[in-house]
């Protein structure tokens, strides 16, 4: 009896300490209605730079990012990829709102997330809790990469939710900052209508690896402070830096 009770234990430390690591394909596209476009006119007469903003913002390139956990912690990382495209100098990237280039760690045991954030130098780490929603599952399933997943949706005002979460992983893990099913989150959709158009996010699983071990990191240089907090100090850095460039606009003006 002693020696099953020991293997019990054993299997259950193994099985907690197993790694998972999760590729998923991100798309943010905006879609400007009527009102949109006559704003877009205002601020860019040529016809034909204005259809390239437009179909640049339907249509961006995908975004790709890993996403590496057990039942205790994880690490989110965006990864570069190359793009092909001919005649490309640069490019901007768009990425879903709560995702980030840089290291994002999950603490599951205090329901918190933690982010590295630049500011001109200044080394920040914000901290935040984990969002819940109250999901409905719809009672549809479908086969992800192998796993069975659920659908489930949550609405509220001008946003609405579709996931698709696989059971089989008996916690809330998700690549995205919100909780309320119980499983791994594969698949994403999110669609927000707004005055002058509509914004559609997808986040997609493309493949799962098991892990027998990885390197979590914790990111520890920075400032701590809330997305609140960063945001306030943005502001005001900004406030700063135009105002110090206002005044050496200025310089050498005589004003008599």
């Amino acid at each position: 009896m002693k020696k099953l009770i020991a293997f019990i234990v054993l299997f259950s430390s193994f099985a907690q300490a197993q790694f998972y690591e999760v590729e998923y394909e991100t798309f943010v596209s905006y879609i400007n209605n009527e009102k949109g476009i006559e704003e877009l006119m205002k601020t860019e007469p040529s016809v034909s730079e204005r259809n390239k903003i437009i179909e640049g913002n339907a249509n961006p390139p995908k975004e790709y990012f890993k996403f590496i956990f057990n039942d205790k912690v994880a690490n989110v990382n965006y990864i570069k990829k190359v793009n092909n495209g001919q005649g490309e100098i640069a490019r901007f990237i768009m990425i879903p709102p709560n995702f980030s280039t840089n290291y994002s760690y999950y603490d599951y045991e205090k329901g918190t997330y933690l982010e590295e954030r630049d500011l001109y130098g200044r080394k920040f780490l914000i901290e935040n809790n984990f969002k819940p929603l109250d999901f409905k599952d719809t009672r549809k399933t479908k086969n992800i990469l192998g796993y069975s997943a659920k659908e489930a949706t949550y609405t509220k005002d001008n946003l609405k939710f579709t996931i698709w979460y696989a059971p089989d992983f008996n916690k809330n893990y998700n690549i995205d900052i919100y909780t309320g099913v119980d499983g791994l989150v594969l698949e994403e959709l999110i669609n927000e209508t707004y005055e002058k158009g509509e914004r559609i996010i997808k986040i997609n699983a493309l493949k799962i690896n098991k892990l027998k071990k990885a390197k979590i990191i914790k990111p520890t240089k920075g400032e701590l402070v809330t997305n609140k907090e960063f945001d306030d100090i943005m502001k005001e850095t900004n406030r700063k830096r135009d105002e110090l460039y206002e005044q050496s606009q200025g310089n050498g003006i005589d004003k008599k």
